[in-house]
């Protein structure tokens, strides 16, 4: 529907396309028009909710939610039992991370006094949930759903195994983990979550909408040149001009007389276009 309002059909009217849709909406640095995909649209606004249930858990929706699917209401990649519009949400959050729409360790953990960040359930280390990369020693845990301070104890690491003696290979393993997580001081300051997207860590719909798009749409030289001071229809003409698809569907114009247009909006480009096709939206 977008893509027939773009280009000027109406249902008394059915106009040419003549550039692919999918290149149309890809941004100026990618040889488009940057108009953006509904598709990056979507997933920004649903990933958003992830974000806020992170930054804000005590809020009153918030609280609702993990009164209806658990403690963690799916946000540590746990499956939810419940199937509704919140399980689609975290679905499309972590299907996001999946498909590389998004860095795996988009939500970052600030840690400050670590009451806030459980140490088994929360990715507060940024690669990972623990529970999933050492999954025997979270079984012996018998305290699985402790934060990253209960697990502090004078300075140094401390859990509370279900037996004094956990054996040689999880010995090995506990070492592994301790090293890697290195040492952690307790700070005065209270944890928050960072959205890496943010350059102040904080959740912008323009900034997570641009990497998707950068991610699912085509790149093509040259990047567009957009002029504020002609009026947008000219600037479209130009862009059409400059790619390969609109100079072979445009020969009749060389033909009859026109090349110095055609060449002098050309020129203006160090390159061209291949057009691409791609859904209508």
């Amino acid at each position: 529907m977008r893509a027939k309002f773009f280009w000027g059909s109406n249902v008394h009217n059915r106009k040419i396309y003549w550039i692919g849709w999918d290149q149309s909406r890809a941004g100026y640095d990618k040889g488009g028009l940057n108009i953006g995909s509904l598709r990056a649209f979507n997933i920004a606004f649903l990933c958003k909710w992830i974000w806020r249930l992170k930054k804000y858990p005590n809020s009153i929706w918030a609280r609702m939610v993990k009164a209806i699917h658990g403690e963690s209401a799916g946000a540590d990649g746990t499956t939810l039992m419940i199937r509704g519009t919140w399980s689609n949400i975290v679905d499309s959050f972590y299907k996001s991370t999946r498909n590389r729409l998004l860095p795996a360790n988009v939500l970052r953990a600030k840690i400050g006094d670590g009451h806030s960040f459980r140490f088994w359930h929360d990715n507060w280390l940024g690669n990972g949930l623990l529970k999933d990369r050492f999954r025997r020693l979270y079984h012996l845990d018998s305290n699985k759903y402790c934060s990253v301070a209960d697990c502090v104890s004078n300075g140094d690491w401390s859990w509370s195994w279900r037996r004094s003696d956990i054996g040689a290979p999880n010995t090995l393993l506990l070492h592994s983990m301790v090293t890697e997580i290195g040492t952690f001081q307790v700070s005065n300051g209270s944890d928050s979550w960072l959205w890496s997207l943010g350059l102040d860590g904080e959740y912008y719909v323009a900034n997570t909408r641009n990497y998707i798009d950068d991610a699912i749409l085509p790149t093509s030289e040259p990047f567009t040149r957009w002029l504020k001071c002609i009026p947008r229809k000219i600037n479209v003409f130009i862009w059409r001009v400059a790619i390969d698809s609109w100079r072979k569907t445009c020969g009749d114009v060389y033909e009859f007389g026109s090349t110095s247009l055609c060449r002098s909006l050309t020129n203006g480009q160090n390159g061209s276009i291949g057009s691409t096709t791609g859904e209508k939206e």
